[in-house]
């Protein structure tokens, strides 16, 4: 058994109206802490506990009153008897606490515990209630009648052999791996650092330096002129002289055009040399990115404090993509992002010169745009907040609480339509294309509570025809299936013409919204993922549909149907069909994993993005065989590119797991054309064995032109907060874009695999330790201080001598011996010291002072 101890902390706020004398016992506060407890590794059930403490004045009594929260792992059951309470899994994870009438009241300074189990190890801090309130139904079932409650997360942790068990990580074992890293890191000299990430195809530095001071001029040729605004606004960051821009400006020092005899898309060549700067490019994106790489070379001292000089390192560089494709996804609609910080992830994303964002707009938890004509979408489908029906908002879910209010949660939110286009035409000017994600026939709970509430809307006021033309769900549906995030409820009905017309009206409206931005469309992702097995199966109106329709021999056939309809629905606009792998994949009776290709789609402008590629689940070749049968890809590998993950195995570490585990390394290393050569652990942290790679398919050679390029995935169920945004994506999204742009590795060419890890560790200590040294502390000044994860240190602990190391160079260690937490004025380690103490607590700090997770190491 493995015991350790979680415990949150929830306290209650005061009630925010109706608070008088006559209310409920819990107008002060409530506490409601959750523990984990242990884990049997044999029947894999995790024991925890819930208490519930009364802080007010008077008892908690009576059965009119619950607690709601969120909760990613799902609970079983309440296993102690007789404590008069139950818990309800209500819907996704959406959870509620309740007591029944053998309830036994809690007397004021009273507790109550009892015992939940659930499946699986839920000892992840990420795995913790979130998002909890207390509602009194006697006083209203309103959320003007709730009570917020405030979350404490304190998690000391597990012991070594409990770790070791179940495959985790500790500060010992972040000792070990940090001195695998760190050993090849430290033997870099600073003269073999990478001069920009991504690295380009050739950096010549000339030896010398250039230097302007007081005024720069800019002289371009004719289409260049935001590309130019781009260098400008870049230079007032760092430049504090005069700036003067124009076409063929007599005496600038920076020369921009567009040569046409640069081989390539997005290619340019950067010459910094006798006092001059030329950007040429093949194109627009060229010049755009030769802008990228300057900025780059401005001393960080620059980017400190603006001065008025600049001085550049003379060079001449010469540069062009791998890949045309070179993506980043986030998702808006499980937790919602501001414009603002999409438009903060543009600017991230062209800086390190990726061009497509993948932005998914709808899913179960959201719907996050206004579409003229369909004012439910926004009015309820974009709000979360407590609700009885759901026909004002959709439940809450992630931590977003009861409150429909964006300034009190990341639940509710939407881009308006002007909102939307002036996002696209920033995108676009920063030569970055948004793909948007409309998901069906799956994940669309909050596009079909949304068309509920407008059919109800329009019952009421005596318009039937009106209240079903974009209706998404039989009413009479039986069918039985559960989703991915628990849904029962989450799959529209595409046997009905109203879903058609639904998708009709939403893609016209897109379209629509492109042209007026002047933005370019190229294609719709309808995700298409993770239906679940047994959706429609008992629908009258798909029973009925599948009879009469000679080309349906059972429910496994719709969703081939519906992607049929779904294709020539955007075929009419000249779109792409985009979605991910199981658009092109068959389900069968035996559920929807099926492996099968469904190959009725090849050549008819359909793009898969391949993203189910768990290691150790059986379809990491998957993108392979799609390729080699003809499909054009985008590779998205959960195991590799999904940035939610979490960093590493420390159970403190947020992030999900159920993929494996994905820092900057595992970006870094991925290689789409041999995925294999570097692959070397299960999702779970087990080896992988040689046979089972050997069994896998490998992409042909006349295949490779199909893999259009690459993507990393964030997804936002754990993301409320734009640091958090910040902590995910940095510094994973370095290593993303080296491997999209940057030219092939050579670590697939050796057939040894001792030296093909060999030639792994010698690029990743490079790269490394450029990250550390030049990248980090760029960051902490660009676009005004990207939150970037600061790595927690690894120690180990023996006989009286600390031994420390942390990630990346660069950063500093601090400890203290008291038990508080290190700041930036603790002791400062510098190299194995001997130390006095039962604990020590380390925490690492950048150039700024601002601090990471601190670890904790013990006398053992």
């Amino acid at each position: 058994m493995i015991k350790q101890i979680l415990i949150i902390s929830v306290i209650g706020w005061t009630l925010l109206s109706g608070c008088t004398t006559s209310e409920p016992p819990i107008a002060s506060s409530i506490e409601m802490s959750w523990s984990f407890d242990s884990l049997d590794t044999h029947s894999g059930l995790s024991v925890t506990t819930f208490t519930l403490t009364n802080h007010s004045a008077r008892e908690i009594s009576g059965t009119d009153w619950a607690i709601y929260f969120s909760q990613m792992t799902r609970p079983r059951e309440i296993t102690t008897e007789g404590s008069g309470l139950h818990i309800e899994s209500i819907t996704g994870d959406y959870r509620k606490i309740y007591p029944d009438s053998s309830f036994v009241p809690i007397a004021p300074g009273g507790q109550r515990s009892f015992q939940v189990t659930y499946g699986g190890f839920a000892g992840r801090i990420s795995l913790a209630p979130v998002g909890a309130y207390y509602i009194n139904s006697a006083t209203g079932s309103s959320s003007d009648h709730v009570i917020a409650i405030k979350e404490n997360n304190v998690f000391p942790g597990l012991k070594r052999p409990e770790i070791q068990e179940l495959l985790l990580e500790d500060v010992q074992m972040r000792y070990q791996e940090n001195a695998r890293n760190v050993s090849h890191v430290a033997n870099v000299a600073s003269e073999k650092l990478l001069h920009l990430i991504p690295s380009p195809v050739s950096f010549e530095p000339n030896g010398r330096h250039m230097t302007v001071s007081g005024k720069i001029g800019i002289s371009y040729s004719d289409g260049l002129a935001s590309e130019v605004n781009m260098l400008r606004d870049q230079l007032k960051k760092v430049f504090t002289g005069k700036i003067e821009m124009g076409e063929n400006l007599v005496g600038a020092q920076i020369l921009i055009s567009i040569d046409e005899d640069i081989e390539g898309d997005e290619a340019y060549h950067l010459n910094v040399a006798n006092g001059v700067i030329e950007i040429l490019g093949s194109d627009a994106a060229g010049v755009f990115y030769g802008i990228q790489s300057l900025a780059r070379l401005y001393p960080v001292d620059n980017y400190r404090e603006p001065k008025n000089y600049l001085t550049v390192t003379g060079c001449s560089i010469t540069d062009i993509p791998r890949f045309a494709y070179r993506g980043l996804q986030l998702d808006v609609a499980r937790n919602f992002h501001s414009l603002a910080q999409v438009k903060e992830v543009i600017n991230q994303m062209s800086y390190y010169k990726l061009n497509k964002l993948h932005l998914s707009l709808t899913n179960d938890e959201g719907w996050r745009l206004e579409i003229p004509g369909l004012p439910e979408l926004t009015e309820v489908g974009s709000r979360r907040g407590h609700t009885l029906d759901e026909l004002d908002m959709l439940y809450p879910a992630y931590g977003s609480g009861p409150f429909a209010d964006p300034d009190r949660g990341a639940g509710t939110g939407y881009y308006s339509r002007a909102e939307f286009i002036a996002l696209l035409r920033y995108a676009n000017a920063h030569h970055v294309e948004v793909i948007t994600e409309i998901d069906v026939p799956g994940h669309a709970r909050a596009a079909i509570k949304a068309m509920i509430a407008r059919q109800n809307k329009f019952e009421k006021s005596g318009d039937p025809a009106q209240a079903i033309e974009y209706l998404l769900s039989d009413p009479d549906d039986a069918s039985e299936y559960s989703s991915a995030q628990h849904y029962d409820d989450n799959v529209v009905c595409i046997c009905q013409e109203s879903t058609y017309h639904f998708i009709e009206k939403v893609v016209d409206e897109i379209v629509s919204i492109y042209r007026e931005a002047g933005a370019p469309l190229t294609a719709i992702h309808s995700g298409g993922d993770e239906v679940p097995h047994g959706a429609w199966r008992k629908s009258p109106i798909c029973v009925n549909m599948i009879s009469q329709n000679a080309q349906l021999d059972s429910a496994d056939d719709l969703t081939p149907y519906f992607f049929k309809r779904f294709m020539a629905i955007l075929e009419k606009y000249d779109l792409t069909s985009a979605g991910w792998e199981e658009i092109v994949l068959k389900t069968s009776e035996t559920g929807n994993n099926e492996k099968e290709i469904n190959f009725d789609f090849a050549g008819k402008n359909v793009l898969p993005y391949v993203w189910n590629s768990v290691w150790g689940w059986g379809s990491e070749d998957m993108a392979y065989r799609l390729a080699n049968g003809g499909y054009p890809i985008i590779m998205c590998n959960s195991g590799d590119l999904y940035f939610d993950l979490a960093y590493n195995r420390d159970p403190s570490e947020p992030g999900l797991t159920w993929s494996g585990y994905v820092d900057t390394r595992s970006a870094f290393e991925f290689e789409p054309m041999d995925m294999f050569s570097t692959a070397t652990e299960k999702y779970n942290g087990e080896l992988l064995e040689p046979e089972y790679i050997a069994g896998k398919v490998r992409l042909q050679p006349s295949a490779r032109k199909n893999i259009r390029g690459i993507q990393g995935q964030l997804w936002s169920e754990t993301v409320r907060n734009s640091d958090r945004l910040d902590y995910y994506l940095f510094p994973k999204l370095l290593g993303l874009a080296e491997r999209a742009w940057s030219k092939a590795p050579g670590w697939t060419s050796p057939d040894s695999k001792s030296d093909r890890l060999n030639a792994i560790h010698a690029d990743w200590a490079i790269f490394a330790n450029t990250v550390g040294a030049v990248e980090l502390p760029l960051l902490d000044y660009f676009d005004g201080g990207v939150a970037y994860r600061i790595p927690m240190p690894g120690a180990v602990y023996l006989s009286g001598q600390l031994e420390a190391n942390v990630r990346y160079a660069g950063l500093e260690i601090r400890y203290t011996i008291d038990g508080t937490e290190p700041t930036v004025s603790s002791t400062l380690y510098d190299g194995s010291v001997r130390v006095s103490a039962d604990e020590i607590r380390l925490r690492a700090f950048n150039a700024l002072g601002r601090g990471g997770r601190s670890s904790v190491v013990r006398a053992d």
